[in-house]
């Protein structure tokens, strides 16, 4: 809608969600996800649109909307009555549509600058963020309890094998909002079909692989920096009228929406041809996108297809940031131009649990963050191969710093990460990493799996046993064919390390080598 001819909204409204992919992963279950993630993208319209219609407000007249996300909007009102009894309506509406979705809210009286009342609504809201609601009624000891959250049971569910289970009342609703779907997600995320027909989603980990306990990946990707990007942008605003920067923030909102799901659109284009032209038709798409809410990305897909899609989808962003923003007119976020992303990447097997999962994800896209100094885009991955998943920080000092006591060396580290993509990447590439990983499947895995044993006992040790490897690969012992694969190889590795020769397989103290073995075994299992 446009903004009235004559501007007169007094109050300021903000709601956002809290906690929303705990409250979408909740349940260990694909389908409670989907549910959940259907619930959150339907918010605005389900809860605060049907609040807004039932209170017999006009938009343009008394209300404006300046930005309508999953989870949250953000509104102008023309009066203090309709935005406190606004106010008044959203928690009893909210617990009938997404129980144990957690939410706050705000109201700020409108000055003399919009920008300005923006911004003490958004630090009251980050104020009350912090505050812990308590769940009513508690429930008695006789009460059934659900088995997967330990809430008690408002219903049943089905689960694999077709079996029944006792259910939380949030997980009920979910299952049937994924029973009822119609896929708000799909419609953001998967590209137009000339045909007008729908692509199947899969509806549970068993559709992603066809193998029995094969490893899925699951992507969580988030952008760098972008509360500074707002900082920017109320700078700006300060500096408009009310109306102009209405507009202004509207704009920034829709570009920042836009670009992330154009991104992901284009990322999962290639994915989705290469299963057409396999005669995939029939069955389910091999990814499960789950949350794409502002610079907010979260995915399920095969093993073999997520450093791919995450550094299509960073290229792609860096893109339609640059080019959506600068469309805004907002000369302040030009120093910010083009957006950058990180990605973390947790390789698990199908029925690990996703919960646990997730955490993994939030701390490799962490720890990609803080090496590069948020500057560019770049992921981190990890092949979870033991019970539990421990924090990316520690799974770094335990399982791939390797430290001596020998005065010459002091320790090899096995891994080169983050990988860096798209138009700022600096250090080791992604694109590098998948050539590596290439050169590497080619590679016979005798003298392999011999290197890779001697990077466990110390550089100088593995550095032998590198310069054997390519002494039994050279062209004198094997041919032309193996001496190619050598020259693969080696070229790899020099193009990430910036070393020639044997002391390719090193930049420093760490190589790159283990990373490319971990993917394949990845892909292959």
């Amino acid at each position: 809608m446009p903004v009235a001819d004559s501007w007169n909204y007094t109050y300021y409204y903000v709601l956002a969600s809290k906690g929303i992919q705990d409250f979408i992963l909740r349940g260990d279950k694909l389908k409670l996800m989907i549910g959940g993630s259907e619930l959150v993208d339907d918010l605005p319209e389900k809860v605060v649109g049907e609040i807004l219609t039932a209170m017999d407000l006009k938009e343009g007249e008394d209300f404006l909307v300046l930005s309508k996300a999953a989870g949250g909007v953000r509104l102008l009102f023309a009066g203090k009555e309709p935005a406190e009894r606004f106010c008044e309506l959203v928690p009893p509406a909210f617990s009938l549509y997404a129980p144990d979705l957690d939410f706050v809210q705000a109201v700020e009286t409108i000055g003399s600058n919009l920008a300005e009342t923006m911004d003490r609504a958004e630090k009251k809201l980050a104020l009350r963020r912090s505050i812990m609601f308590p769940s009513y009624p508690s429930a008695g000891p006789l009460v059934e309890r659900s088995p997967r959250s330990g809430q008690p049971s408002t219903g049943m569910i089905m689960v694999s094998g077709g079996n029944r289970e006792e259910a939380d009342n949030a997980m009920v609703i979910k299952f049937k909002a994924a029973e009822k779907a119609r896929s708000a997600m799909a419609l953001k995320t998967l590209p137009a079909r000339d045909n007008n027909m729908h692509y199947r989603l899969p509806d549970s980990f068993e559709e992603l692989t066809s193998k029995d306990n094969s490893t899925i990946a699951i992507v969580h990707i988030d952008g760098n920096g972008l509360g500074s990007v707002v900082t920017s942008l109320f700078k700006e605003l300060s500096r408009l009228g009310n109306e102009k920067a209405t507009e202004a923030y509207r704009k920034f909102c829709i570009a920042i929406q836009e670009s992330t799901e154009q991104s992901v659109q284009e990322a999962l284009t290639p994915i989705i041809q290469a299963h057409e032209n396999s005669g995939g038709n029939r069955k389910p798409l091999p990814f499960r996108p789950l949350i794409c809410a502002g610079d907010d990305v979260t995915i399920v897909l095969r093993a073999e297809d997520a450093v791919r899609f995450s550094v299509d989808f960073f290229e792609s962003f860096e893109k339609h940031s640059e080019k959506k923003l600068l469309e805004t007119g907002i000369e302040g976020l030009k120093n910010h131009l083009p957006l950058t992303a990180c990605a973390g990447i947790a390789f698990v097997k199908k029925s690990f649990p996703f919960s646990q999962a997730y955490g993994l994800c939030e701390s490799l896209c962490r720890f990609a963050k803080d090496r590069t100094g948020r500057k560019c885009s770049a992921l981190a991955f990890w092949r979870l191969t033991s019970s539990m998943a421990d924090d990316f920080t520690g799974i770094l000092e335990r399982e791939l710093t390797i430290r001596y006591s020998g005065e010459n060396e002091s320790r090899t580290v096995l891994t080169m990460m983050p990988y860096s993509a798209g138009t700022k990447a600096a250090g080791p590439r992604a694109e590098q990493l998948l050539e590596l990983k290439e050169a590497v499947s080619r590679m016979p895995r005798g003298g392999l799996r011999s290197l890779l044993s001697d990077l466990f006992k110390g550089k100088k040790l593995a550095v032998q046993s590198f310069e054997r490897l390519c002494d039994v690969n050279s062209e004198e012992r094997t041919g032309r064919g193996g001496a190619r694969q050598l020259e693969e190889l080696l070229g790899a590795l020099e193009a990430i390390t910036g070393n020639s020769k044997a002391q390719a397989l090193f930049a420093g103290d760490a190589t790159p080598l283990h990373d490319a073995v971990e993917l394949i075994s990845a892909e292959r299992s």
